[in-house]
């Protein structure tokens, strides 16, 4: 479905395989420059929640269904998750591990305040 979407958002553009193959690179990681840009979209996204939760902007209580059912989600709660963006933090601490700079700020990022 993303690869039909982007082809048909791009479709009409002069360079739209230039820029099809720059988002199939981002998706498969291959690049140190995809990797990177990769992190940097799910440090964003984790920022999102640390800010949002700190605000008071999403809870537990207005979360999807679906996303309460996860296994992973449960499990993150149960080990003491007290906020949404605890969960976010928790749930993607494992795509940081292989460097060390977006480990030491999603770590950073669990025990900071953002008011």
């Amino acid at each position: 479905m993303g690869k039909v979407a982007v082809n048909k958002t791009f479709s009409t553009l002069r360079k739209k395989e230039m820029f099809i193959n720059i988002i199939d690179e981002f998706n498969k990681r291959k690049t140190p420059e995809a990797i990177f840009a990769y992190l940097c979209d799910k440090m964003e996204c984790d920022l999102q929640a640390k800010k949002y939760s700190d605000e008071g902007r999403c809870s537990f209580e207005n979360a999807s269904p679906n996303v309460l059912e996860d296994v992973r989600v449960q499990k993150i709660i149960a080990n003491g998750a007290k906020t949404v963006a605890d969960v976010f933090i928790d749930y993607d601490t494992y795509r940081y591990t292989e460097n060390n700079i977006f480990f030491d700020m999603i770590h950073f990022l669990k025990e900071y305040s953002t008011n």
